[in-house]
């Protein structure tokens, strides 16, 4: 997974959120936005969040420099 897919945001409050319950960050790149988005709401209603923590928890247990 190298880009956010979010069909369908209900967060009216998130401002990610666009009409049509649309996210911003649909289809863009989570490397390039993860430090953006770490701090966004909690990953049980928040896809785009729920995304970058698999990102993030799939490159710290796939890296290996050491």
């Amino acid at each position: 997974m190298s880009n956010f897919v979010v069909e369908y945001c209900a967060l009216k409050a998130c401002q990610h959120w666009r009409i049509g319950n649309k996210c911003t960050k649909h289809n863009k790149s989570i490397t390039d936005h993860l430090e953006y988005v770490i701090n966004l709401h909690n990953s049980d209603v928040c896809e785009v969040r729920k995304q970058a923590n698999l990102y993030r928890l799939d490159n710290l247990l796939e890296d290996t420099n050491e």
